[in-house]
């Protein structure tokens, strides 16, 4: 594919190639109970979707902001909920918006992941930054 082509195509032709299923933990949900939930394999590593009661995205969390902001505000996982430990402005992107939109939201931050949202905003899955270098660079040789 030409680097031109795949910058102006819509992550929804190629989301079989990157995108991931989505974990998701409920906003309100104990951590303790969530961390199950957003559970990665075969990595093991932690990293989740947060939606509320009508499913629609509210934040995201990883391992690192369970251990990172529990800790700091000395949050008992068994009594603390997920929101307390989220990060509400998750970096998003939608199925219709084009490789080079999820290019430079990974040039801009320093998210490990994005979050893909239908147009209603509702949570389809996730973009791993590492995994989405992997397949450009396939579909560009």
């Amino acid at each position: 594919m030409r680097l031109e082509e795949l910058k102006t195509t819509p992550i929804s032709k190629i989301s079989s190639l990157v995108i991931d299923p989505i974990k998701t933990a409920k906003a309100n949900e104990k951590i303790e109970v969530a961390l199950p939930n957003i559970k990665m394999e075969p990595t093991g590593s932690y990293k989740g979707v947060v939606v509320d009661d009508n499913n629609s995205l509210v934040g995201v969390v990883t391992g690192s902001d369970i251990v990172d902001r529990a800790l700091l505000k000395a949050i008992d996982p068994k009594v603390g909920t997920v929101s307390q430990v989220a990060n509400p402005n998750p970096v998003k992107a939608k199925l219709s918006d084009t490789v080079d939109s999820v290019v430079s939201l990974f040039s801009t931050t320093s998210v490990p992941f994005i979050v893909i949202t239908d147009d209603d905003g509702k949570p389809q899955g996730i973009i791993d930054r590492q995994k989405f270098a992997r397949v450009v660079r396939d579909l560009l040789t």
